[in-house]
């Protein structure tokens, strides 16, 4: 909507502090700036980022992006109402893909914008390019999840590779592997697709 800036500075509130994936919850500051929490939540997959800036979506905006969600993918996402554990929502590889898709063409938001947080997404702590062992040439820009308590195993990557003019979209969700394992077989696929 226009009403912060990439500098604006955002409390952190110890409710929203969760050690579940990152380490942004360890910090003394009392606020950051917009840029650095969409840094750790998109570079580093930081759940105390997450929460932060889930946590700025009003119930109007919640609805609005719902009614996104929807078009974009029948199977997107299974939304959840403000106030519930967004923990429960089911990504699949469909939804992601018209995420990146809306990314990469700036369907909702201003190019800019897009290409900032694809940016972002080139340089995760989950190095893909090293993993896969792609060419220095060779440019992803992508989003991996992890989600690793109780029995649950989950390890996820998805994103673009921009293979000179050409771009390559690629899902890789595993479940039930240790996440040594999950990176060796997302290596191995991207390596592949590659």
């Amino acid at each position: 909507n226009g009403e912060l800036r990439l500098d604006t500075e955002i409390e952190i509130e110890d409710m929203y502090r969760s050690n579940a994936f990152g380490d942004l919850y360890k910090t003394k500051e009392k606020s950051l700036p917009l840029r650095i929490l969409l840094e750790k939540m998109l570079r580093e997959s930081d759940d105390t980022a997450f929460k932060i800036l889930n946590s700025m979506v009003n119930a109007e905006q919640r609805a609005l992006i719902g009614s996104y969600l929807d078009y974009y993918s029948e199977e997107s996402i299974n939304k959840t109402k403000p106030g519930e554990d967004t923990d429960t929502g089911l990504v699949t590889p469909k939804s992601m893909y018209n995420i990146f898709s809306s990314l990469y063409f700036s369907t909702l938001l201003e190019p800019q914008d897009s290409e900032y947080i694809l940016f972002l997404l080139t340089d995760t702590v989950f190095g893909i390019n090293e993993i896969a062992d792609l060419p220095d040439n060779v440019t992803v820009a992508q989003k991996f999840g992890s989600k690793y308590i109780n029995n649950e195993k989950y390890f996820h990557s998805c994103g673009i590779i921009y293979i000179e003019e050409m771009r390559v979209f690629y899902c890789v969700m595993t479940k039930d592997l240790d996440i040594k394992t999950a990176h060796k077989l997302i290596g191995a696929i991207v390596h592949d697709i590659y």
